[in-house]
């Protein structure tokens, strides 16, 4: 009986090494590397990439930070309940960016992991039983910064960030426990085999999304990127990059206002509406300052019309939303000359409600930043690359 027993075990075992093909014994998921984290494919530590150095990594404009991770060429974003694998309650941001955009985090013990396959946090078993054995992954079926990927132990292994359009940077050498020091930043290149539909359903736009986790430390955070091709940015713009005259120029500068600047002539055209509009206004810093009243004059009759007063006893200005104007037109400068700006140094209330503006008198009037007043009165602002035009639509939200 015993002998019997042991023929078929040995049969047993005889079967399940043939059933086994020669490329898992050859590239199991085994072995240490230098600092005794597991080398993945036993055999093709080649592919163990390092990432590049982020003084290499491509310079980030159109910036938003959230959760402590800084996105470039920035859209929007919104926040939803959501459910990992396991079924636990977890936050998902949503992040819309534009091509050759990157996502950022400067905090030490830093990591990002992208789930290409089934939702947050999900482990190869689960991977198995949801989606069959062809899709059996690594142990946590993520992406990692310099940790190659198995769709199986079958396949042959790849760069699998290069192959999800994916560049790696890292401020410092990888830590023991695998995070990372100092920065670390991925941006997104264009697949050129996709093609997708972005929101509005408009065919032959470019869309693709990444599930990320990003551990910062003990903080874990959840975001869904949507790479796009869209262009509608409305991040703000970093100082180093910013022209002097707008390209687009009213987008927001990371810098502390001066007290006494330049203030250049903006000679861009500038459209309300579609309707071109003379107006005098100045580019200070990389941003469009424009006569406040000159403004609520042009919006009068809109539905984002404001009107403007001042409390000289207190110093300040008064911003009354849903209120004509109810002053005259004024002159418009045609000076293509620069001139000195001061800051206000007058209150600003808005609905009766005290304001941080950045504003700057020149030659006795109050010019203000355009977007801060689109933001406020909830009127768009945005740029026309074609016709390199500022353009302003009170029929559309402030972006």
């Amino acid at each position: 009986m015993k002998r019997v027993i042991s023929i078929l075990l040995t049969a047993v075992m005889a079967m399940s090494i043939m059933a086994v093909p020669a490329f898992a014994a050859e590239n199991s998921i085994s072995g240490t590397d230098a600092a005794g984290l597991t080398i993945y494919v036993k055999g093709h530590e080649d592919i163990n990439k390092e990432p590049k150095p982020l003084s290499e990594a491509p310079k980030m404009d159109y910036v938003k930070t959230i959760e402590g991770v800084t996105f470039s060429n920035y859209i929007r974003h919104t926040e939803r309940d959501s459910k990992d694998e396991t079924n636990k309650a977890i936050k998902v941001c949503q992040v819309y960016v534009g091509l050759d955009a990157s996502m950022r985090t400067n905090t030490d013990k830093s990591e990002f992991m992208y789930f290409p396959v089934g939702r947050f946090n999900c482990i190869s078993s689960q991977v198995i039983k949801k989606y069959g054995t062809s899709l059996a992954t690594s142990d946590l079926n993520s992406i990692k910064t310099n940790t190659p990927y198995l769709e199986d132990y079958y396949l042959n292994a790849k760069d699998w960030l290069d192959e999800y359009c994916i560049d790696a940077y890292a401020a410092k050498d990888r830590n023991m426990d695998g995070t990372w020091d100092g920065g670390l930043q991925w941006t997104f290149h264009k697949d050129p085999n996709k093609v997708g539909i972005v929101s509005g359903n408009t065919p032959g736009s470019y869309k693709v999304s990444y599930n990320i986790r990003v551990n910062q430390g003990d903080k874990v955070t959840y975001f869904q990127v949507f790479v796009t091709d869209a262009t509608n940015y409305s991040g703000e713009r970093v100082t180093e990059t910013t022209p002097i005259t707008p390209a687009p120029s009213t987008d927001p500068v990371t810098v502390a206002p001066a007290k006494e600047a330049t203030a250049q002539p903006t000679t861009s055209p500038i459209y309300i509406n579609n309707v071109k509009t003379n107006f005098e206004a100045y580019n200070i810093n990389g941003n469009n300052y424009f006569k406040l009243r000159d403004v609520a004059l042009a919006l009068r009759g809109t539905q984002k019309q404001f009107e403007v007063g001042w409390d000289g006893e207190k110093n300040a200005i008064s911003l009354s939303s849903k209120t004509p104007y109810s002053g005259k037109a004024g002159t418009v400068s045609t000076s293509k000359q620069q001139r000195k700006a001061s800051r206000t140094n007058s209150a600003i209330y808005v609905d009766g409600v005290k304001k941080d503006f950045t504003a700057y008198q020149i030659n006795g009037n109050n010019f203000f930043k355009l977007r801060d007043l689109g933001q406020t009165f909830d009127f768009n602002v945005g740029w026309d690359s074609a016709t390199q035009s500022v353009t302003i639509d009170t029929t559309k939200t402030y972006k």
